[in-house]
């Protein structure tokens, strides 16, 4: 019996006191790590059929084996971004700017710098810019990018059209993130 505790022991507190002979293996991913710099990134337009009215994009990284992509969308000042669904779960992140974003149940969000929402597959959304701002979203999907616009290709008078454009709230502060001295 006191040699079964000792075994269970050692069996359960081995590990937790680095008694585990296995080492961590390196990664044989053939996904590279990748360091970019805002100055270098390819920045397309959203809509090449709108030129100069379009918001832009550029594609970060796309995940060899499932697809999953990073990307980042630059809006201009007084952009609507019509009705439109992705395949893929969608998440963003609002980097600088105001996003104004109506989910298909009418709920509208200000995605203003530093906030995030969640947009599940399929969802039909659309968003705008205000007139004011441009605004820069760094967006993330759990497979690859698409875009399917409800009515079809946006003309300029539906990326201009602010007619049923949400009220912007009043301006705030802007985000308060934490002192690096709050870290010891």
């Amino acid at each position: 019996m006191k040699l079964f505790c000792s075994a269970m022991l050692l069996m359960i507190l081995g590990p937790l006191m680095g008694a585990d002979t296995k080492s961590i293996q390196p990664s044989n991913s053939v996904d590279p790590a990748i360091y970019l710099k805002y100055e270098d990134y390819k920045w397309e337009k959203l809509i090449p059929e709108l030129g100069d009215l379009s918001a832009e994009m550029t594609i970060l990284h796309v995940n060899p084996k499932t697809g999953g992509t990073q990307l980042m969308i630059r809006c201009p000042k007084n952009y609507h971004a019509p009705k439109h669904w992705h395949t893929a779960n969608e998440t963003h992140y609002c980097v600088y700017g105001h996003f104004l974003m109506r989910d298909h149940d009418g709920k509208v969000a200000d995605l203003s710098p530093g906030s995030y929402n969640y947009m599940p597959s399929k969802m039909i959304h659309e968003g705008w810019t205000n007139s004011e701002e441009a605004n820069l979203l760094y967006i993330s999907l759990d497979g690859p990018w698409d875009i399917n616009f409800i009515d079809g290709t946006p003309t300029p008078a539906q990326v201009h059209d602010m007619s049923n454009r949400p009220v912007f709230p009043k301006p705030s502060k802007p985000p308060i993130y934490p002192s690096p001295n709050e870290f010891k």
